[in-house]
């Protein structure tokens, strides 16, 4: 099983191509996962105006939504996958789900922040390499260069090496 940490405003697109193409070289299954959070000002508990569900409900929905989304396209190709959402901060939630699941791979994508923004906002996927003891695979947002194919094939040598 390969973890697939997302951020779904990021570049998950680009995350799970690179993810679903691994598992299918690998033989192996996906587990798409994200952090979210509780709008501000709202509590998981808040029954929101005009809905009988409450704000924990229609976030989980519409993160599940989503990534079942990213993940159509290669349960079509035959890759079994699973989702998990949970709440709270991404870095956290990540090295938990690594250390219950136990996957093969942790695929991750990057902001590619630099300068100010990444002093003030830290990367989360630096924190995670740091935290964890298996491969992690980072996939660097459209503008850095991403070249998919290559990032494929040097994976691709490294596991047959």
């Amino acid at each position: 099983m390969l973890l697939v940490a997302l951020d779904i405003e990021g570049c998950a697109g680009e995350v799970v191509a690179c993810a679903g193409q691994l598992a299918l070289d690998l033989n192996c299954g996906l587990e798409l996962m994200t952090a979210v959070a509780v709008p501000a000002g709202l509590s998981p508990d808040d029954v929101l105006p005009g809905r009988r569900s409450t704000t924990h409900d229609v976030v989980l929905r519409e993160a599940q939504h989503a990534l079942e989304l990213l993940a159509a396209p290669w349960e079509k190709a035959g890759v079994a996958t699973q989702f998990m959402v949970r709440f709270g901060k991404p870095e956290p939630v990540i090295v938990q789900r690594v250390a219950e699941l136990n996957p093969r791979m942790l695929v991750m994508g990057t902001h590619a922040r630099t300068g100010v923004s990444r002093w003030v906002f830290g990367s989360v996927e630096e924190s995670v390499v740091r935290r964890v003891h298996l491969p992690v695979v980072v996939v660097p947002a459209q503008g850095e260069g991403h070249n998919p194919s290559a990032t494929l094939a040097a994976l691709r040598a490294e596991s047959e090496g």
